[in-house]
């Protein structure tokens, strides 16, 4: 027992140098990326799923090969 949390933060692509060659560069706003994060923290949430990944993950628990195919269309 410790006063020692860990979450898994899932944000979405973000536009910034990185994603800039990959399809989905114009991702999601890196603002609402921290408030998302700051919402789980506040609430306690050990999974965080920002924006479109909620839905992703959503996919994956019914079907993991639709999640798939969404995850890469436009490539």
């Amino acid at each position: 027992k410790t006063n020692i949390n860990a979450s898994d933060f899932m944000p979405p692509l973000v536009p910034t140098e990185f994603p800039a060659e990959i399809p989905g560069a114009n991702g999601i706003a890196p603002d609402a990326v921290a408030e998302g994060l700051i919402k789980g923290f506040e609430t306690d949430e050990y999974e965080l799923h920002i924006g479109k990944t909620a839905d992703v993950y959503k996919l994956y628990l019914q079907s993991p090969e639709n999640a798939m195919l969404v995850l890469n269309e436009g490539r």
